[in-house]
């Protein structure tokens, strides 16, 4: 039996005056129909309601709006991924500031098509971690060093503020040492006041483990409190080390530190920041033109 005919048997019942408890058993007799009172208060409040109603069920399948984006568009998201190699989900938020909408997926096609990427390793892969960051600038600030073959025998130190992604500052010296951690440490709180807390690792030029190191009793007379991550967890301090991966990957297209600073800091997106660059966080402004 259809069940539009047997929506309209009983829709002719309550009309009638039926009760919903009289109907429903009369949908048991005559149609062996289960039906419950809710599902009939339903069907008469829809019968009210919209007056060329068939009786029939709606059809379930999502309304699917397919967009096709033009060749101009598309050109854009070629031009931005030459321009800088970033993932489809940082070149979303640019795009967006340039009125086109593209979803990661649609970005990731068409620089597949482009021949303009050769996949990830983790694509496909979901890996669970505990993410963490503060709310306000300058409550924490994260710092390491490493060593890049694009200068030899020399180290790159970065400091950046955990709440905003802002890279305070890349320096380039010839050894890392805890007295120009200090000394770069001492230059940005003279710019950017000193923040409450800073994340460094447990290598040599921050104390190790040891917490009455020299950096550690600097920190203390800063008023500033060291945060130790737990040794085998450099994940800990992994804002930090994501912005030295980079760096490291840019070494080939900007060889000038401070001109890659102004581009992370300015240009970069970030996911977890709603598309905002560092700049409009940490300087909490919202309007920050795109220099390509």
């Amino acid at each position: 039996m259809k069940k539009e005919v047997i929506r309209r048997e009983a829709l002719k019942r309550l009309n009638q005056g039926k009760t919903y408890k009289e109907v429903r058993e009369f949908l048991g007799n005559e149609y062996d129909c289960i039906c419950s009172i809710s599902a009939l208060r339903n069907w008469k409040r829809r019968f009210i309601r919209e007056d060329e109603w068939d009786l029939k069920d709606k059809p379930k399948a999502p309304i699917r709006k397919t967009y096709k984006f033009s060749q101009a568009e598309k050109a854009e998201v070629i031009k931005l991924r030459r321009l800088d190699p970033w993932c489809p989900e940082t070149l979303k938020y640019n795009l967006a500031r340039k009125n086109i909408y593209m979803s990661a997926s649609t970005i990731r096609r068409a620089i597949k098509e482009a021949n303009l990427s050769r996949g990830s390793v983790m694509e496909g892969k979901q890996l669970k971690w505990i993410r963490w960051q503060r709310e306000h600038p300058n409550s924490l600030w994260q710092i390491d060093g490493a060593q890049s073959e694009l200068y030899p025998g020399k180290w790159i130190i970065i400091v950046e503020d955990d709440y905003s992604r802002y890279c305070l500052g890349i320096y380039l010296v010839s050894s890392f040492s805890t007295n120009i951690v200090i000394h770069i440490l001492n230059e940005l709180i003279r710019t950017h006041e000193k923040p409450r807390e800073i994340l460094a690792d447990n290598g040599s030029p921050f104390g190790g483990s040891n917490k009455s190191s020299k950096f550690d009793r600097w920190c203390k007379r800063q008023g500033i409190r060291r945060i130790h991550p737990k040794i085998g967890k450099p994940q800990t301090a992994g804002k930090v080390e994501r912005l030295i991966g980079t760096i490291k990957k840019e070494r080939n297209r900007r060889v000038d530190l401070e001109q890659t600073r102004y581009i992370y800091n300015t240009h970069r997106p970030h996911q977890s920041k709603d598309g905002l660059y560092p700049c409009e966080l940490y300087f909490e402004i919202r309007t920050i033109p795109i220099i390509l």
